[in-house]
């Protein structure tokens, strides 16, 4: 696997990962929202690292904010 094909696919996973949120935000409110994304990510990191973590955070947060 090249390094571009990870790269499009760790973007693929945070545009998931941010959809996912957004419909639990709709379904739930902000705040339980936030409470399951906390959960998750801390089982993420558990199994990946802080590393890893850290990157899905950063990527969906780039993609929340692109104009």
């Amino acid at each position: 696997m090249t390094a571009d094909q990870i790269e499009f696919m760790k973007d693929c996973e945070s545009r998931e990962w941010l959809e996912r949120y957004r419909k639990k935000a709709k379904e739930l409110g902000y705040g339980e929202a936030n409470a399951w994304w906390a959960d998750m990510i801390e089982k993420i990191e558990k199994k990946r690292g802080k590393k890893e973590a850290d990157d899905l955070r950063q990527r969906m947060n780039r993609i929340r904010t692109k104009p």
